[in-house]
């Protein structure tokens, strides 16, 4: 996946404003802001009404050999990213990715919160739903925990499923980084995505 500074570095104005509510609406048809899964680089584009910030293939990470459309986006006054994912040039995934910075780490969590809530009611009670101590360390100091997820010893998920797009929201950490998205997955294209991955891969060797 690409590196948050070097696609930071690469964007130019803000041009999307929305509410976290926006974030939990999904299409009729099921899809990801407006465009339905399978939907054409060409396709969200015009459906996005601007030249994207990003378009890129990515040559490494969780995601190699999937194509990306990226558009800088104001979250309820959060700095973020909106992405689109794409397999042989079909949209499979999308994701909210928050960016805006915070001095006190656990404004993160804050974030998070309200973002999930948002995603309750409209999906109701997540599938899955887990804060996770994987380092104990500072699990008796609640004015650490934005730290903690910072290191990787704290994370949260929770996970909801409708009959055709899987939504996950994420809050994690690592070297000091803390990373916050919401994330949509066509549940039809996950094999062509898997696919397009493996394929990618195998072709680096």
């Amino acid at each position: 996946m690409f590196k948050r500074y070097a696609v930071l570095a690469a964007l130019g104005i803000l041009c999307f404003v929305a509410s976290a509510q926006e974030i939990a609406t999904p299409t009729s048809a099921g899809g990801f802001r407006g465009c339905v899964w399978g939907s054409s680089k060409a396709n969200v584009t015009d459906t996005e009404g601007q030249k994207p910030d990003i378009d890129q293939k990515l040559s490494s990470g969780t995601f190699t050999g999937l194509e990306i459309l990226g558009f800088k986006f104001r979250l309820d006054n959060l700095d973020s990213f909106v992405i689109f994912y794409f397999a042989d040039n079909k949209l499979v995934r999308g994701r909210y990715m928050v960016t805006e910075p915070h001095t006190n780490q656990n404004a993160y969590i804050r974030d998070y919160a309200t973002i999930k809530e948002q995603l309750i009611q409209k999906y109701g009670k997540p599938k899955e739903d887990h804060v996770t101590w994987i380092n104990k360390l500072y699990q008796d100091e609640p004015s650490q925990y934005g730290f903690a997820v910072s290191l990787g010893h704290l994370v949260f998920n929770a996970t909801w499923k409708t009959l055709d797009t899987e939504i996950r929201a994420s809050l994690t950490g690592d070297n000091y980084e803390i990373n916050l998205w919401v994330e949509y997955s066509g549940l039809a294209f996950h094999e062509l995505e898997q696919k397009t991955i493996e394929a990618a891969k195998k072709a680096v060797w």
